[in-house]
Protein backbone atom coordinates (compact mmCIF):
# COMPACT_ATOMS: atom_id res chain seq x y z
CA UNK A 1 0.00 0.00 0.00
CA UNK A 2 2.63 2.68 1.06
CA UNK A 3 4.88 1.52 -2.20
CA UNK A 4 1.65 2.38 -4.30
CA UNK A 5 1.37 5.91 -2.86
CA UNK A 6 5.00 6.18 -3.48
CA UNK A 7 4.59 5.86 -6.77
CA UNK A 8 1.73 7.88 -7.42
CA UNK A 9 3.64 10.59 -5.49
CA UNK A 10 6.50 10.31 -7.95
CA UNK A 11 5.26 9.76 -10.83
CA UNK A 12 1.77 11.50 -10.92
CA UNK A 13 2.79 14.39 -13.91
CA UNK A 14 4.09 11.38 -16.29
CA UNK A 15 0.70 9.31 -14.94
CA UNK A 16 -1.23 12.50 -16.22
CA UNK A 17 0.40 12.92 -18.99
CA UNK A 18 0.09 9.54 -20.16
CA UNK A 19 -3.65 9.68 -19.48
CA UNK A 20 -4.22 12.93 -21.42
CA UNK A 21 -2.25 11.19 -24.57
CA UNK A 22 -4.49 8.64 -24.52
CA UNK A 23 -7.70 10.80 -24.20
CA UNK A 24 -6.02 12.31 -27.44
CA UNK A 25 -5.01 9.04 -29.13
CA UNK A 26 -8.60 7.75 -28.62
CA UNK A 27 -10.26 10.79 -30.39
CA UNK A 28 -8.14 10.63 -33.19
CA UNK A 29 -8.81 7.29 -33.33
CA UNK A 30 -12.19 8.17 -32.96
CA UNK A 31 -12.24 10.42 -36.01
CA UNK A 32 -10.26 8.79 -38.02
CA UNK A 33 -12.37 4.92 -37.41
CA UNK A 34 -15.76 6.21 -36.42
CA UNK A 35 -17.99 4.13 -39.05
CA UNK A 36 -15.99 1.06 -37.55
CA UNK A 37 -16.38 2.42 -34.04
CA UNK A 38 -20.10 2.91 -34.43
CA UNK A 39 -20.88 -0.14 -36.61
CA UNK A 40 -19.37 -1.80 -33.29
CA UNK A 41 -21.15 -0.04 -31.19
CA UNK A 42 -24.41 -1.04 -32.60
CA UNK A 43 -23.20 -4.92 -32.65
CA UNK A 44 -23.24 -4.85 -29.08
CA UNK A 45 -25.98 -7.38 -27.62
CA UNK A 46 -28.48 -4.84 -25.59
CA UNK A 47 -27.47 -1.32 -26.31
CA UNK A 48 -26.42 -1.66 -29.57
CA UNK A 49 -30.02 -2.48 -30.04
CA UNK A 50 -30.80 0.31 -28.18
CA UNK A 51 -28.99 3.22 -29.81
CA UNK A 52 -30.79 1.79 -32.90
CA UNK A 53 -34.31 2.35 -32.28
CA UNK A 54 -33.50 5.64 -30.79
CA UNK A 55 -31.50 6.80 -34.24
CA UNK A 56 -34.22 5.75 -36.02
CA UNK A 57 -36.90 6.93 -33.80
CA UNK A 58 -35.03 10.51 -34.55
CA UNK A 59 -34.85 9.42 -38.19
CA UNK A 60 -37.89 8.19 -39.58
CA UNK A 61 -39.37 11.64 -37.09
CA UNK A 62 -37.25 14.10 -38.70
CA UNK A 63 -38.09 12.43 -42.24
CA UNK A 64 -41.74 13.08 -41.28
CA UNK A 65 -41.98 16.15 -40.88
CA UNK A 66 -39.96 16.99 -43.84
CA UNK A 67 -42.44 15.17 -46.22
CA UNK A 68 -45.09 16.88 -44.42
CA UNK A 69 -42.94 20.14 -45.27
CA UNK A 70 -43.76 19.41 -48.87
CA UNK A 71 -39.78 18.12 -49.49
CA UNK A 72 -38.88 15.31 -52.87
CA UNK A 73 -38.24 12.09 -50.53
CA UNK A 74 -34.72 12.10 -51.97
CA UNK A 75 -34.00 15.75 -50.34
CA UNK A 76 -35.85 14.42 -47.42
CA UNK A 77 -33.15 11.56 -47.00
CA UNK A 78 -30.45 13.63 -47.24
CA UNK A 79 -31.60 16.42 -44.76
CA UNK A 80 -32.64 13.92 -42.75
CA UNK A 81 -29.71 11.83 -42.53
CA UNK A 82 -28.14 14.24 -40.18
CA UNK A 83 -30.59 13.54 -37.41
CA UNK A 84 -28.32 9.79 -37.04
CA UNK A 85 -25.29 10.59 -34.25
CA UNK A 86 -23.92 7.42 -35.52
CA UNK A 87 -21.73 7.59 -38.53
CA UNK A 88 -22.96 3.59 -39.72
CA UNK A 89 -26.03 4.26 -39.94
CA UNK A 90 -25.73 8.14 -41.75
CA UNK A 91 -23.92 5.97 -44.36
CA UNK A 92 -26.79 3.30 -44.81
CA UNK A 93 -28.71 6.24 -45.14
CA UNK A 94 -26.67 7.59 -47.77
CA UNK A 95 -26.76 4.33 -49.28
CA UNK A 96 -30.82 4.08 -49.18
CA UNK A 97 -30.65 7.76 -51.08
CA UNK A 98 -28.50 6.42 -53.72
CA UNK A 99 -30.60 3.59 -54.44
CA UNK A 100 -33.75 5.86 -54.56
CA UNK A 101 -31.44 8.02 -56.74
CA UNK A 102 -31.17 5.09 -59.06
CA UNK A 103 -34.87 4.18 -59.51
CA UNK A 104 -35.38 1.78 -56.51
CA UNK A 105 -38.91 2.79 -54.97
CA UNK A 106 -37.73 3.89 -50.96
CA UNK A 107 -39.25 0.52 -49.33
CA UNK A 108 -37.11 -1.22 -51.97
CA UNK A 109 -34.32 0.73 -50.99
CA UNK A 110 -34.55 0.31 -47.00
CA UNK A 111 -34.51 -3.63 -47.72
CA UNK A 112 -31.91 -3.63 -49.83
CA UNK A 113 -29.68 -2.17 -46.87
CA UNK A 114 -30.77 -4.69 -44.68
CA UNK A 115 -30.91 -3.26 -41.58
CA UNK A 116 -34.62 -2.95 -41.15
CA UNK A 117 -37.22 -5.20 -39.82
CA UNK A 118 -40.02 -6.26 -42.62
CA UNK A 119 -42.55 -4.55 -40.68
CA UNK A 120 -41.06 -1.25 -41.18
CA UNK A 121 -40.52 -2.50 -45.08
CA UNK A 122 -44.04 -3.47 -45.43
CA UNK A 123 -45.34 -0.16 -43.51
CA UNK A 124 -43.38 1.62 -45.73
CA UNK A 125 -44.44 -0.22 -49.22
CA UNK A 126 -48.39 0.49 -47.98
CA UNK A 127 -47.03 4.43 -47.50
CA UNK A 128 -45.84 4.23 -50.88
CA UNK A 129 -48.59 2.35 -52.40
CA UNK A 130 -51.06 4.88 -50.57
CA UNK A 131 -49.41 8.28 -50.55
CA UNK A 132 -49.32 8.67 -47.26
CA UNK A 133 -45.54 8.53 -46.51
CA UNK A 134 -45.56 11.35 -44.07
CA UNK A 135 -48.46 9.26 -41.76
CA UNK A 136 -46.84 5.81 -41.90
CA UNK A 137 -42.90 7.50 -41.09
CA UNK A 138 -44.39 9.02 -37.76
CA UNK A 139 -45.72 5.48 -37.27
CA UNK A 140 -42.33 3.95 -37.57
CA UNK A 141 -40.47 6.61 -35.72
CA UNK A 142 -43.28 6.22 -33.02
CA UNK A 143 -42.71 1.83 -33.64
CA UNK A 144 -38.93 2.44 -32.86
CA UNK A 145 -39.49 4.90 -30.00
CA UNK A 146 -41.88 2.06 -28.47
CA UNK A 147 -39.20 -0.56 -29.01
CA UNK A 148 -36.64 1.59 -27.35
CA UNK A 149 -38.73 1.89 -24.47
CA UNK A 150 -39.17 -2.05 -23.93
CA UNK A 151 -35.72 -2.20 -24.36
CA UNK A 152 -34.87 -0.07 -22.09
CA UNK A 153 -37.12 -1.63 -19.61
CA UNK A 154 -35.84 -5.20 -20.05
CA UNK A 155 -32.00 -3.54 -19.45
CA UNK A 156 -33.49 -2.27 -15.86
CA UNK A 157 -34.41 -5.35 -15.12
CA UNK A 158 -31.79 -6.95 -15.94
CA UNK A 159 -29.70 -3.93 -13.80
CA UNK A 160 -31.80 -4.10 -10.57
CA UNK A 161 -30.54 -7.37 -9.24
CA UNK A 162 -27.16 -6.40 -10.28
CA UNK A 163 -27.55 -3.25 -8.61
CA UNK A 164 -28.75 -4.78 -5.21
CA UNK A 165 -25.30 -7.45 -5.73
CA UNK A 166 -23.11 -4.06 -6.08
CA UNK A 167 -24.35 -2.34 -2.86
CA UNK A 168 -24.34 -5.92 -1.11
CA UNK A 169 -20.45 -6.28 -2.28
CA UNK A 170 -19.76 -2.67 -1.05
CA UNK A 171 -22.04 -2.80 2.27
CA UNK A 172 -19.85 -6.35 2.65
CA UNK A 173 -16.81 -4.71 2.14
CA UNK A 174 -17.85 -1.95 4.88
CA UNK A 175 -18.50 -4.59 7.52
CA UNK A 176 -15.21 -6.28 6.85
CA UNK A 177 -13.20 -2.85 6.67
CA UNK A 178 -14.74 -2.16 10.24
CA UNK A 179 -14.76 -5.83 11.60
CA UNK A 180 -11.57 -7.21 10.85
CA UNK A 181 -9.15 -4.29 12.30
CA UNK A 182 -11.34 -5.13 15.72
CA UNK A 183 -11.09 -9.19 14.99
CA UNK A 184 -7.37 -8.78 14.91
CA UNK A 185 -6.73 -6.78 18.20
CA UNK A 186 -8.89 -9.34 19.89
CA UNK A 187 -6.55 -12.28 18.81
CA UNK A 188 -3.88 -9.87 20.07
CA UNK A 189 -5.04 -9.30 23.71
CA UNK A 190 -4.09 -12.59 25.97
CA UNK A 191 -5.78 -12.51 28.90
Amino acid sequence: MLESYEFLINFYPLIIFSLLVFALLCLALRKNFSLKFDRLILNLPLFGRLVFYQQNAHFFLVFSLLIKSGISVSNALNLAKSSFNNAFLSKQCEKISEFCEQGLRLDEAFKRVGMFENLVIGMLSVAMKSAKLDFMSEKISQFYELKGEDLMDVFLRILEPLMTLFVAILVLLLALGIFLPMWELNQGIKF
